[in-house]
């Protein structure tokens, strides 16, 4: 057992604590801000450090910890000395840490935490000490973000970003999360929202090239899919009985979505070809295709290129079917989705008011799809009990 160090001021009242290694003398000075019972703790943790070293076991938990919560000045000060044995970890370190502890996720959870470490990579030194990183830098940084990017997105990076510095806390690096404090502001903007009729629609289908951009669209705006994950995997024998199978997790199973007409018939045309086991879209339209055939077919047809693309059709769908009276319940089931993440993030509040007066009004559903482009024939084929 090493014996114990203690701290002793020196005449202009800055603290220091001295030791002999290899017979010479190590001095580590800790300055006048050191109050006395903080000088005796930090010897105490070095003496406890000098015991773990020459029985070469390492550094338990509750003594990273500690060092942790030491000033940075103290720690480099300790480094220096050959005293401070915890691991300097980068910021481009820290990321592929966090990249290892998500192997196994959802794949949009993985590419949403991917674009996170993106950013703070993009924005700090990859050799930069995590350490270093401390409340002033993450405001600096998050005033950054906040100034380049929408508010619903610099919410998520936000969250983000303290996933990641998570797993430092946890390994004893740092003592608090430098963007834990940070306020997020909204993880959505319902100015944002879109209502895509029908019209619209009709426009954009008499310029896609096949009949398999013809259906990736209506599968987005007349089932809801949400595209390219939900239908990069879907085979022909996915539409049987009136319904669509949507392929999900071990977690949650697969759900059904009802076969509408619009889709329909378009399905038909292309499962006459094919055999039922096949894959109905190429790998392409899960790496972008689908967006840029849509944003082709869009500028042929003279449409302006809305917000959110495919996720305002699938925000349009719901909607619509809301107003045609379908029950929430029935909703959340056919879409996946929790009442609060479709209240929040798919119904188009702005127009509820109007929705509202419909309700229980078939005259008025009708006037409001036919001032969307929509008939009388239509409403028939977007009511779901």
């Amino acid at each position: 057992m090493t014996k114990l160090l203690k701290p002793y001021c020196t005449k202009n009242g800055a603290w220091q604590i001295s030791w002999t290694e290899n017979q010479k003398q190590q001095t580590l000075y800790l300055g006048k801000s050191v109050t006395k019972t903080k000088a005796e703790q930090i010897a105490k943790l070095v003496t406890e450090i000098h015991d773990y070293q020459l029985r070469g076991e390492t550094l338990p938990q509750r003594v990273k910890q500690k060092l942790a919560s030491l000033p940075p000045r103290i720690v480099t000060k300790m480094d220096a000395k050959a005293v401070c044995p915890v691991p300097r970890l980068t910021v481009r370190g820290l990321c592929e840490m966090h990249r290892a502890s998500k192997i196994g996720f959802k794949p949009k959870t993985q590419s949403h935490y991917s674009t996170v470490r993106n950013v703070l990579l993009r924005y700090f030194d990859g050799m930069m000490d995590v350490q270093k990183m401390d409340r002033g830098a993450a405001e600096n940084f998050c005033a950054k973000i906040r100034a380049e990017y929408a508010e619903a997105t610099f919410s998520h990076y936000v969250r983000g970003f303290r996933n990641v510095f998570s797993l430092a806390i946890e390994r004893g690096l740092l003592a608090q999360n430098p963007f834990q404090k940070i306020s997020c502001g909204k993880d959505f903007n319902p100015l944002r929202h879109f209502f895509v009729t029908r019209s619209v629609i009709s426009k954009i289908l008499e310029h896609c090239r096949n009949d398999y951009e013809r259906l990736a669209l209506v599968l987005g705006r007349f089932g809801g899919l949400r595209i390219p994950s939900e239908v990069k995997d879907l085979t022909f024998a996915d539409f049987a009985n009136d319904k669509i199978r949507i392929h999900e997790d071990t977690k949650t199973g697969a759900r059904f979505v009802p076969l509408f007409a619009e889709i329909r018939e378009i399905f038909e045309r292309l499962a006459a070809d094919h055999s039922p086991d096949e894959r109905i879209f190429a790998p392409k339209y899960a790496n972008g295709f689908a967006t840029k055939f849509l944003l082709r077919a869009m500028k042929l047809a003279n449409i302006p290129r809305w917000p959110k693309l495919w996720i305002n059709l699938r925000s349009t769908r719901i909607t619509e079917l809301m107003v045609a009276g379908t029950r929430e319940k029935t909703l959340d089931n056919i879409f996946g989705n929790s009442a609060r993440v479709r209240s929040k993030h798919y119904e188009q509040w702005e127009m509820e008011e109007e929705y509202r007066r419909m309700l229980g009004e078939p005259e008025a559903v009708v006037r409001f799809l036919c001032k969307n482009g929509g008939s009388l024939s239509e409403t028939e084929n977007i009511i779901v009990r």
